[in-house]
C-alpha cells in the first residue's frame, strides 16, 4: 500500500509540474491562481506532500484539466536533441560564435561532469530525485543516451536534453566523450 502511495505521489509531482510549465507557469503564478502557498506547490512537485481533494481541485481549476491528468498517466515531456549545426548561431564582430543549446528559466542546483566511456563500454543509471533534468553534450565519438525506451544516438556536436527521474543511460561501441549538466530540482 505505501509503495502505491508513493508511486502515486511520485506521479503527480511529475504531472502537476509538466502541466504548470506546459502553461508557461512560474510556482508563483500558479500559487496566485490557485491561493496556494508557494511552497505547498513546491513540496507537491518535489513529491513529499499528500495534498488534500481541496488542494487537487484548485490546481485542475488553474490549469483547466481534469483531475486525472494530474493523477493519470505520466507526463513527461520527451528528450530533445539539438543536431550540429542546429540552433541559433550569434557571432560578434572579433569573429567569436556561441550557439543556444539550451535556454531553460527555472531555478536548479547545477552540477557539471564529464563523461569518458571507452570502447564497448555504458551506464545505466538509476532514476534521479523527481524533477532532475540533465543536459548533455557529446564532443568525442558516437554516444547512445536518454531515457530507457527513448535513447538517441548522439554524434560529436549532438546535445540532448532529458527528465532523468527515470532509469536512463549511455554507451558507446567506439568511446566517446561528452560534457553533462545535472539540473536539480531546487530545494536539493
Amino acid at each position: 500500500m505505501e509503495n502505491n502511495l508513493k508511486s502515486t505521489t511520485l506521479r503527480l509531482a511529475a504531472s502537476l509540474r509538466a502541466l504548470r510549465e506546459e502553461h508557461g507557469l512560474t510556482i508563483g503564478a500558479l500559487a496566485k491562481q490557485t491561493g496556494l502557498s508557494k511552497s505547498t506547490i513546491s513540496m507537491i512537485e518535489a513529491g513529499t506532500a499528500n495534498p488534500s481533494l481541496e488542494v487537487l481541485w484548485r490546481l485542475t481549476q488553474a490549469l483547466s484539466v481534469p483531475l486525472g491528468a494530474l493523477l493519470g498517466a505520466e507526463q513527461r515531456p520527451a528528450p530533445r536533441v539539438v543536431r550540429a549545426g542546429e540552433g541559433t548561431v550569434v557571432a560578434s564582430e572579433s569573429g567569436a560564435r556561441v550557439r543556444l543549446l539550451l535556454a531553460q528559466p527555472r531555478l536548479y542546483r547545477t552540477e557539471v561532469y564529464e563523461l569518458s566511456l571507452g570502447k564497448e563500454e555504458g551506464y545505466i543509471s538509476a532514476a534521479h530525485a523527481v524533477g532532475t533534468e540533465e543536459f548533455l553534450v557529446c564532443f568525442e565519438g558516437c554516444l547512445e543516451v536518454g531515457p530507457e525506451g527513448q535513447e538517441a544516438t548522439l554524434e560529436p556536436g549532438d546535445a540532448i536534453w532529458f527528465v532523468a527521474d527515470q532509469p536512463h543511460g549511455y554507451h558507446t561501441h567506439e568511446g566517446a566523450r561528452a560534457l553533462s549538466l545535472m539540473l536539480y530540482p531546487s530545494g536539493m
